[in-house]
Formats: C-alpha cells, structure tokens, sequence
C-alpha cells in the first residue's frame, strides 16, 4: 500500500505482562471479505533473525453501525494509548461492540 504514515517505521511496544520490549513495524493490508483496512503487527525476532507475526491491531467489524473503510478500522481499546503516543492514527468517538468487547474507530494515518 505506502499510503500510511506508519508503514516503514519501526516502534516500541512494552508487554503489560511480561514487560518485555519488542521492535514492532505495521503492515497495511485488507480484509478479503470487504477490502476494509487491515493492521498487522509483526516483530524482529533475534533468534531467527527477522520479521515475525505479532497480533492484528484491527478487527474486522463488517455489521458496524459505522463501516470502516479504506483508511479507518476498529481498534480493541487496550491499543488505544499505544495508538495516541505514537501517533499512528487519531481515535475518533465512534464505538462498536462485539460479543463483550469494545472497539473505537481510528482513522489511521
């Protein structure tokens, strides 16, 4: 894609439970049933050496109130901060939820 600000770059990401650092990059890609944004995260991985999976900081939300699109994508609320301090993306006040988790719009950039 080469369209986000956030692709290409390298971040920090600090577990909340292990407390272990990891260099993190994000891939723009896209949901195959509706072309919406995808975020994935992957990891440099010192044993082997090279980019490993990490998580998908995007949910693929397709019955949202408010669809997502090209640019924007729903984000689990513990990424939120994570999010805000890096500036990859601004929150908006846009929320759905899904089973017992919430999920707010961001509009990535």
């Amino acid at each position: 894609m080469g369209k986000f600000r956030f692709e290409n770059k390298e971040y920090k990401y600090v577990s909340d439970w292990t407390k272990e650092e990891y260099t993190i990059k994000l891939l723009a890609k896209n949901y195959q049933n509706n072309g919406t944004l995808a975020v994935q995260m992957v990891f440099w991985d010192d044993e082997f050496d090279g980019w490993e999976p990490f998580d998908t900081l995007t949910t693929n939300l397709p019955d949202a109130r408010v669809p997502a699109n090209e640019t924007s994508a729903y984000v689990q609320d513990t990424w939120v901060r994570w999010i805000e301090k890096n500036n990859i993306g601004t929150v908006t006040d846009i929320y759905a939820q899904s089973g017992f988790n919430m999920y707010v719009l961001v509009d990535f950039k």
